[in-house]
């Protein structure tokens, strides 16, 4: 990975923490799935299909659709969101997929924006910084977690309370499902080469943030004693000008 990514995934951890998702499977999980969303560079969704890529991950379009939508990006992104999710019928490209985790819609983006302190409806690409991403996809995440538990979305995964998910396929399955919408199939082709390609990076990515947790715990330990010699070195010079404020006198 370059240092980039290493830096994003430190965003990424750090912001998850914030709103409350501390289960280290979950955290493993949701970078899995970012890491095959956007590997972990923030962007926007590419909506330059070609025919066979349309019929591929929306199959039920029709010949004539995917022929005219090839290679179309904006068309595309209007006819696929338009007139979803608080999108008018012209906005779908607009606010297509950003940021690490893809996040799509206009109500989505308001909702998120209002939680992280940030105009995303005005300024969409404001979701490709990293910092606000990172935070856009804890928010996401925290949100979509909880209201999964309450409406039993992840009793198919043996799930009835996220955040004691104790192992990282289940955890990688559960972050899956909410990216692609907790109501979506789990089992169809699309979904399921996306969590094929998370779940081969998982682990990795656990092993990575316990690094990140051990840091963070040895950081807390040195504090006590950074304080103790910045507060020694202050009474030293505090003592230091009144001997010669003293002196001048």
């Amino acid at each position: 990975m370059t240092s980039q990514q290493l830096d994003n995934i430190k965003l990424i951890t750090a912001s998850l923490e914030k709103f409350g998702i501390t289960n280290k499977n979950l955290q493993a999980g949701i970078l899995a799935t970012i890491s095959k969303e956007s590997n972990f560079i923030p962007q926007s969704e590419n909506l330059n299909y070609s025919y066979d890529n349309i019929k591929r991950v929306w199959p039920q379009t029709s010949d004539v659709d995917a022929k005219r939508l090839a290679k179309n990006p904006v068309a595309l992104g209007d006819f696929k969101y338009g007139n979803k999710g608080g999108n008018a019928a012209n906005e779908g490209y607009k606010y297509r997929g950003r940021g690490f985790n893809q996040i799509t819609f206009k109500s989505t983006y308001k909702s998120i924006g209002d939680k992280i302190g940030y105009d995303l409806v005005s300024n969409p690409d404001l979701l490709n910084d990293p910092k606000v991403a990172a935070d856009a996809v804890a928010v996401f995440f925290s949100g979509e977690l909880k209201a999964g538990d309450k409406a039993g979305s992840f009793k198919k995964f043996g799930v009835t309370d996220t955040s004691a998910v104790n192992d990282t396929l289940t955890a990688t399955k559960v972050a899956i499902q909410i990216n692609a919408g907790r109501g979506t199939n789990f089992n169809n082709g699309v979904v399921q080469e996306g969590y094929n390609k998370a779940k081969s990076v998982v682990d990795s990515l656990y092993e990575t943030i316990k690094g990140y947790t051990t840091e963070v715990a040895e950081t807390v330990k040195k504090k006590p004693l950074l304080v103790a010699i910045a507060v020694i070195g202050m009474v030293g010079a505090l003592i230091i000008i009144l001997k010669t404020v003293k002196q001048s006198k």
